[in-house]
């Protein structure tokens, strides 16, 4: 059956961008990224970016902020946040990583229903083999024009 995948992602301002592209990418002590306090982001930054400065903050709202302020070079966030809040505030020159800096298979759970768990199988399979799957994700995480319409 096929499932959503997801994964960490970064978030940063688009001048800042070309440096995540280096070898080095994020791992760099001059490098200040953020993470939210005890969460599987901040995990991932303290293992994988040992040498950066991490921040961790209470809300993604103050990480945000604080790219706004110049106060962190990136956000290390699950992947849709990321994209979400770069189409959000794309006038202000934030952007997402194009990929995925992990890979993080999501599914749903389902009773032990036989019948019902065929079903979904089923429609699952005719969806990814339609290519219906890959269009129903195409406005969320590629176009991002549904956020004008948010409040």
């Amino acid at each position: 059956m096929s499932t959503h995948q997801s994964g960490k992602g970064i978030l940063t301002r688009a001048e800042q961008i070309g440096a995540l592209q280096q070898a080095e990418g994020l791992n760099k002590p001059e490098f200040k990224i953020a993470a939210l306090n005890g969460s599987t982001s901040q995990k991932f930054a303290e293992s994988t970016a040992p040498k950066a400065a991490l921040v961790t903050t209470k809300s993604y709202d103050e990480a945000v902020e604080m790219l706004f302020q110049d106060k962190i070079d990136a956000l290390i966030a699950d992947y849709p946040y990321c994209a979400f809040t770069a189409f959000r505030y794309k006038d202000k020159g934030l952007i997402a990583g194009q990929s995925k800096l992990t890979f993080e298979p999501l599914g749903i759970a389902v009773s032990e229903d036989a019948l019902l768990i065929n079903w979904l199988q089923n429609f699952m399979m005719a969806l990814d083999g339609s290519g219906q799957l890959k269009l129903m994700n195409q406005p969320w995480f590629k176009e991002g024009s549904w956020i004008k319409e948010l409040p």
